[in-house]
């Protein structure tokens, strides 16, 4: 994330109500409250006091208040269909989506809240995942969260919302993936492409039977992967699935993999967040079912991303949750602009006084380059070799090391100067990376500096995924001499 927020993301369920509060600023958020409060009464008639009483104790509750709250809703209630819109341009795309879902459904599309997300471009036409929910459940919804005092700045759907959080400080792979998030009574399969949305359906198999009968579990995602390779034009290969919401032992992956001639990888999200263990008060890895992962990842996500829904973006005119967002940001930036003023005052003082000694210094110079001229005139240091004042000093050397090699694309673990004169090189830059063509790429920025001169090419060691890397580099006034070498 690009700046620091708390967002809240609420999610109104047959028999509890449920909100989690993350503070948004790392690659992964950082849980800060995660809340439950029973639906107490079993009459329907009544369930419309009983679900805003939850609320309002949910929100009694809060140890730190929101910027903005999402509303999340279970995927067993969404819509979705893979369309092929037979022209290009998001605006264009934006516009024919809803007619071309239209035919798909058995009820009026203005009963249905849209989103979408372009999927990828074949032959001049756009595939696209389109979602909607029933507007009916949603303004039911909302009116019970306004009746206890919130308003929802953002609506979407757990299944993104937990492919968002498993998304979140990984490298995504290419081309396409299967993610099976697995919940307490069903599960969502997620089909990605590139990183992005590619389908995803509603499972009802839930942590219990992928324990008990993997195979019925097996036929669910095959069937689902089967129905989506049919119809689509890209890339089809697909050789590992990745398991959230339950760690499966050894032997249990290993008959899930056998049903489904896939690799299997399971994992729990929730210990990978911050402040996971202390809110819960237990072992963030003993909560199987992702209780709170889609929560976490629905207010994650609602500043914007691949992962990120809106349905009521369009009745809102805002995107996602930054409206209420807006009012946190405008406040800070007016704190921000007060200090600003205060420094440019001060920096106005320190620019009178840095003139008054600039003037000083120039005198100075002129008073030099005179006796310089005087000495040259007399034949004076006209023989003295000035070249190693030109050469960088060593500040200057770390910054163009620095702007070439960014930590951000490789990782430098050390760099050694050798003394004058040497033959083994000027200095030694060791590293290494997770990406050789990334490497390469900074290489040879490196290369190409006019602060070295590089002969030889990089020494390289793999190890699993990450490469360690040596470069030498000699001194800018060795390159002739360099390539009088090589000739």
């Amino acid at each position: 994330m690009l700046f620091s927020v708390k967002l809240a993301a609420i999610e109104i369920g047959e028999s509890v109500v449920r909100l989690a509060v993350v503070k948004t600023g790392g690659r992964r958020p950082k849980v800060l409250d995660l809340l439950v409060e029973p639906i107490n009464g079993g009459d329907p008639e009544q369930r419309s006091e009983a679900t805003v009483a939850a609320i309002e104790r949910l929100l009694d509750g809060l140890k730190h208040r929101p910027a903005a709250f999402v509303l999340c809703l279970g995927s067993q209630y969404g819509i979705v269909r893979a369309l092929t819109i037979p022209f290009r341009g998001r605006r264009r795309v934006a516009a024919a989506v809803q007619f071309e879902l239209e035919p798909y459904l058995a009820f009026p599309i203005d009963e249905l809240l849209l989103d979408f997300k372009p999927v990828a471009e074949f032959d001049g036409e756009t595939e696209v995942l389109a979602m909607g929910v029933r507007r009916q459940q949603v303004d039911e919804q909302l009116e019970w969260l306004k009746a206890a005092g919130v308003v929802a700045d953002a609506v979407t759907l757990d299944a993104p919302a937990l492919t968002g959080l498993w998304a979140a400080g990984r490298r995504m792979p290419k081309g396409l993936a299967a993610v099976l998030h697995a919940g307490a009574t069903g599960s969502n399969l997620v089909i990605l492409y590139h990183g992005g949305l590619a389908y995803f359906r509603h499972i009802p198999c839930g942590v219990d039977t992928l324990r008990e009968d993997p195979r019925a579990v097996a036929r669910e995602v095959q069937n689902t992967l089967r129905a989506f390779l049919a119809r689509w034009r890209g890339d089809a290969e697909l050789d590992t699935l990745h398991v959230t919401g339950v760690a499966l032992d050894p032997a249990e992956s290993d008959v899930l993999s056998r049903a489904l001639d896939m690799r299997v990888e399971s994992e729990v999200m929730l210990p990978a967040l911050r402040g996971a263990v202390k809110v819960l008060g237990e072992d963030p890895g003993t909560a199987e079912g992702n209780t709170w992962e889609g929560l976490c990842g629905a207010a994650a996500g609602a500043l914007g991303g691949p992962f990120a829904l809106d349905f009521i973006r369009a009745e809102q005119g805002a995107e996602g949750a930054l409206r209420g967002v807006i009012a946190h940001l405008m406040f800070s930036s007016c704190l921000a602009l007060l200090a600003l003023i205060c420094w440019v005052g001060y920096y106005e003082l320190g620019i009178r006084s840095n003139n008054a000694e600039i003037a000083a210094l120039d005198g100075q110079i002129q008073a030099i380059n005179d006796e310089i001229a005087d000495l040259e005139s007399r034949g004076i240091g006209v023989d003295v070799d000035t070249e190693m004042f030109n050469a960088p000093v060593t500040l200057d050397l770390l910054a163009e090391i620095s702007r070439k090699m960014p930590d951000r694309k490789v990782h430098i673990t050390s760099i050694k100067f050798s003394p004058p004169g040497a033959k083994a090189g000027w200095l030694t830059i060791e590293g290494n990376t997770d990406d050789v063509a990334v490497f390469n790429q900074v290489f040879q920025d490196l290369a190409n500096s006019p602060y070295f001169t590089i002969r030889d090419e990089p020494r390289k060691s793999t190890k699993g995924n990450t490469t360690a890397f040596t470069i030498i580099a000699f001194r800018p006034e060795d390159r002739k001499e360099g390539a009088d070498h090589e000739s």
